[in-house]
């Protein structure tokens, strides 16, 4: 089973479009186009996911449900390796989806225990399905929030009582 190794969101000009690139610890690669729309989207079903943590749920009050999210959010995002570019390209020996990246149109999410898969499907193609645990849907959601801020597409991503992500925008996770 493959094994996720480092992912990056990068903000691509010309397409007007983010880029999602997915590497795996045995070489695989998938890569996949965001638009804004889809971004608005999906940043609804994540917002869902980060609130559906067993921490968070015993919470009754909702401004402290909130607050526990951004506080694991800080954590997650603190914890995380932001510090090494994304190193994929030159150790990639398949694309299961292909060399070009898929544009998703629809978005289908399971969770069991603490891994969320998130499947992302295109009108035709294959689709590309990521297993999360819920620091890594903490990452990113940060990384989509910095990609976001990048793209200057002006969508208000909030992450538990802070509104947006307050640290620094880095483009890809160990």
């Amino acid at each position: 089973m493959s094994r996720l190794h480092q992912f990056s969101i990068d903000f691509v000009a010309e397409e007007d479009r983010l880029l999602l690139k997915v590497s795996t610890t045995d070489g695989q690669e998938v890569r996949a186009w965001l638009t804004r729309r889809y971004v608005r989207t999906i940043w609804q079903l994540i917002a869902k996911l980060l609130e559906r943590h067993p921490e968070v749920q015993r919470q009754s009050d909702p401004a402290t449900r909130q607050a526990v999210v951004g506080y694991q959010h800080d954590k997650a995002v603190e914890a995380a390796d932001f510090s090494q570019p994304y190193q994929a390209a030159e150790a990639v020996t398949v694309r299961p989806a292909g060399d070009d990246p898929i544009l998703p149109i629809t978005l289908t999410i399971k969770t069991k225990g603490n891994m969320h898969t998130l499947t992302l499907s295109p009108e035709a193609g294959k689709e590309v399905a990521l297993g999360l645990d819920s620091d890594h849907l903490h990452s990113f959601a940060h990384l989509l929030v910095a990609a976001v801020k990048r793209a200057d597409w002006q969508l208000e991503l909030p992450i538990g009582d802070k509104g947006t992500t307050e640290h620094a925008a880095p483009e890809y996770l160990m």
